[in-house]
C-alpha cells in the first residue's frame, strides 16, 4: 500500500472543499430532435441551443448565414459597383447539425438572430465546436465572424464548394477558342464560366448529387432559405465524400485547400501591408493600364470601354 508524502493530505483536502461536482447531462433523444428547428432570439433561446448541441451526439455541422452591406458603394469604370467587405452587417446565422447513434441519423436546426441578446455568444459556441465546420464558401462565414469580432480558430473546415471547384478541375477547360471572331471567343467564355459557376454553386451541386434542394437560384436571403442552406450544404458534405476519397482529394482539401481558404480570406479581410509611397504607385500604374485599355477599346468600337453589351460585338 502506498502513501502520500508529508503534506500531500492536507493540500489534496484543501482542494476538494468548497468544490461542487457537476453530473454528466443525458444525452438527448434523436427522435426529439428530427425535423426541428430552434430559434434562438433571446438569451434564455441562446442558453438553451448551447445546452442543447452541446448534449447532441453530433459528428458535423453545416453554416449559413444571412447579410447586408450598409458600407459606401463605389462605381468602377467597368460600369460594376464594389463595396467594402468590413461593411458587411451580419443579421442572422443557421446551423444544421448531423446526429447520430445506434437507432440512425437525424438533422437538426438552430437559427441565431445575431441582433439578439445571447446571440453572438452562442454563434461563438458553435464556431468552437470541435467536429468538421462545413460551409459552402467559407470565407463569407469567416467574413461574417470577423465582421461579428469573433475570431475563430475552426478545427476541421471543409469548404463544399472548393471540393467541387476541385473535383471540376480540367472539366470547364475551353477546347477551341482560335475559332469565330473576337466576339465569339468572349461570349463562349462567357458561356463556361456560367456554367462552371453553375455547376459549383449549391443548387448546381445538389441537383448532381440529386439532393433535393427546394431553391433554383441564389435570391434574397430570406431566414427560411438561410436555414435551408445550411441544412442541404450538410447533406452535400456528405454525398461529395464518396468522390472525394475515389478522386485521392481528401488529403490535399484538408492539407492544402481549406487552410489556404481561411488563409486567403484572412489577407482579404486584413489587406496586404503597402507603404503609402508605394501605394500611390500602384494607384498610378494601374490608372495609366485603365486609360491604355480604354483608348484600344474605343478604338474597336467598345465606348465606353465598361460596356458588356458592345464588347461582346467585336468581330
Amino acid at each position: 500500500m502506498s502513501t502520500l508524502l508529508p503534506g500531500w493530505e492536507s493540500v489534496i483536502a484543501a482542494s476538494h472543499r468548497g468544490t461542487k461536482t457537476t453530473a454528466l447531462q443525458p444525452r438527448v433523444s434523436l427522435r426529439l430532435l428530427a425535423n426541428t428547428t430552434l430559434h434562438v432570439a433571446s438569451a434564455d433561446g441562446a442558453e438553451e441551443a448551447i445546452r442543447l448541441l452541446g448534449q447532441t451526439p453530433l459528428s458535423s455541422l453545416a453554416l449559413a448565414a444571412r447579410w447586408s452591406n450598409a458600407g459606401r458603394k463605389l462605381q468602377l469604370r467597368s460600369g460594376s459597383t464594389w463595396s467594402d467587405i468590413r461593411s458587411m452587417q451580419p443579421s442572422y446565422v443557421a446551423v444544421a447539425g448531423l446526429a447520430s447513434d445506434k437507432s440512425g441519423q437525424v438533422v437538426s436546426r438552430v437559427g441565431c438572430d445575431l441582433g439578439a441578446p445571447g446571440g453572438i455568444r452562442a454563434f461563438s459556441k458553435i464556431l468552437r465546436m470541435r467536429i468538421p465546420v462545413v460551409a459552402h464558401d467559407l470565407k463569407q462565414i469567416l467574413f461574417v465572424a470577423w465582421s461579428l469580432g469573433l475570431d475563430p480558430q475552426i478545427q476541421s473546415p471543409y469548404d463544399t464548394r472548393l471540393a467541387a471547384i476541385s473535383l471540376r478541375l480540367g472539366k470547364d477547360h475551353r477546347v477551341d477558342l482560335a475559332a469565330g471572331t473576337p466576339g465569339d471567343r468572349i461570349r463562349v467564355e462567357q458561356a463556361a464560366r456560367q456554367e462552371h459557376d453553375h455547376a459549383v454553386s449549391l443548387a448546381g451541386q445538389c441537383a448532381q448529387y440529386q439532393l433535393a434542394y427546394p431553391y433554383s437560384g441564389t435570391g434574397p436571403s430570406s431566414l427560411d432559405k438561410v436555414l435551408v442552406d445550411a441544412e442541404w450544404t450538410l447533406r452535400l458534405y456528405l454525398a461529395q465524400q464518396h468522390d472525394v476519397l475515389a478522386a485521392g482529394l481528401h488529403a490535399h482539401l484538408h492539407g492544402v485547400e481549406f487552410p489556404f481558404a481561411v488563409a486567403n480570406a484572412r489577407i482579404e479581410w486584413n489587406g496586404v501591408l503597402v507603404e503609402r509611397p508605394r501605394l500611390r504607385s500602384l494607384a498610378q500604374a494601374a490608372g495609366r493600364a485603365a486609360d491604355h485599355h480604354a483608348v484600344v477599346l474605343r478604338s474597336l468600337g467598345v465606348d465606353p470601354p465598361g460596356s458588356r453589351e458592345q464588347f461582346f460585338t467585336l468581330d
